[in-house]
């Protein structure tokens, strides 16, 4: 596997690198050394060109350190976000090697959800903050600019990158709304999350 070139991969880098960032300024306290560790293990598999097997192996070992590192003091709300949002897709890894990545949108997680409440955003006029919930019963706060958006409709969301919007945390973007299936969903719509890979 080109483990150097793989997108996959190289999204792990860069969102170690925001995490790593909180590590070095000591917003979270990696007494541990856990950020070392992994930004090592990160190098090494970028050059290791193992099969898959092999780089679900180094991303496990990698998930396991960063689910140590939640246990640290965090001092900010971004951090934690991003460190959670890090361990999810690492979680996600396994669905993301199965796979024929050609475009950086297909790395991204995507759920079919119901809204189940819409409401102005308190402090920023033009947003409103929805809570979706998926088939699984678990639910999401996602900020949108959608004005239209209402409860009980149907929608895929994708899980981009956290974003803070006037004190309340995004957790994912609507991708389209009234659709249940993946093939209801316009081909462009998902080329259009591209940019998010390469702004991490």
């Amino acid at each position: 596997m080109d483990t150097l070139n793989d997108l996959r991969i190289k999204w792990v880098e860069s969102l170690f690198n925001r995490v790593a960032k909180y590590c070095k300024s000591g917003v979270i306290k990696d007494k541990n050394k856990i950020c070392s560790q992994i930004e090592g293990k990160i190098k090494e598999l970028k050059y290791s060109y193992a099969d898959e097997a092999g780089v679900l192996e180094y991303v496990n070992w990698i998930l396991d350190r960063l689910r140590e590192l939640e246990g640290a003091p965090i001092s900010s709300e971004e951090a934690k976000q991003w460190l959670s949002y890090m361990i999810s897709e690492l979680e996600d890894f396994p669905r993301k090697l199965k796979i024929n990545v050609s475009e950086p949108f297909q790395i991204f997680r995507y759920k079919f959800v119901e809204i189940v409440s819409a409401s102005k955003h308190p402090e920023l006029s033009n947003l409103r903050i929805t809570k979706v919930r998926d088939s699984e019963g678990r639910e999401y706060t996602v900020i949108t600019n959608i004005q239209d958006v209402k409860e009980g409709q149907k929608a895929a969301i994708v899980f981009l990158p956290p974003r803070e919007f006037g004190g309340v945390w995004s957790e994912a973007m609507f991708v389209a709304l009234n659709v249940e299936k993946p093939e209801q969903i316009e081909l462009e719509k998902l080329r259009g999350l591209n940019q998010y890979f390469f702004q991490v």
